[in-house]
């Protein structure tokens, strides 16, 4: 998962040492799980009839599956057999707040990030809050396409980066 997140900022930001933070994201992933976040990954293999050296994911052998491997959503899928790992999200129930959503970059563009998005919808499914980089045009227009409203900005405590802030309202709470 690491190496994963690592390779999809540099390929987003890479002015940015991305490698230097791994450790970061790791105590941050344990201390989020530990406030009852839930971590579900996403596999993804060759798709048949792909243009060569295209991966793609394929929804019959794709799947999430939560960080530890356990909860399997979908297709019980894990890494081998032709899958690897594709993708994360990381999202608050609780909350609503969406601190991860991370795709490889040679997954970019073949729904990887929409597939963890739908878990993210249905582990929260009243509303889902975010902050993204404004200067990752590709994040900014995926949450605008998938329905969500940009509510603010402000800064990454991090990186010192100009942040939006989404919000996303889904079925009316009980």
């Amino acid at each position: 998962m690491l190496a994963l997140w690592v390779a999809a900022w540099q390929a987003t930001l890479p002015q940015i040492d991305f490698a230097a933070r791994a450790g970061w994201l790791a105590a941050r992933l344990d201390e989020l799980e530990a406030g009852g976040a839930v971590t579900r990954l996403a596999f993804a293999g060759e798709q048949d009839g792909a243009e060569p050296g295209r991966r793609a994911a394929r929804p019959a052998a794709a799947g999430t599956a939560g960080r530890d491997g356990s909860q399997a959503v979908g297709e019980a899928a894990e890494e081998g057999d032709g899958l690897s790992l594709a993708g994360f999200v990381v999202v608050s129930p609780a909350t609503g707040y969406l601190d991860q959503l991370v795709v490889g970059p040679r997954w970019f563009g073949a729904g990887v990030a929409a597939a963890l998005l739908a878990e993210a919808r249905r582990l929260s499914p009243h509303r889902l809050e975010l902050h993204v980089n404004q200067d990752n045009p590709r994040a900014v227009r995926f949450y605008e396409r998938e329905g969500f409203v940009r509510t603010g900005e402000g800064t990454n405590p991090r990186s010192g980066l100009p942040i939006w802030r989404y919000e996303w309202q889904g079925e009316a709470a009980p």
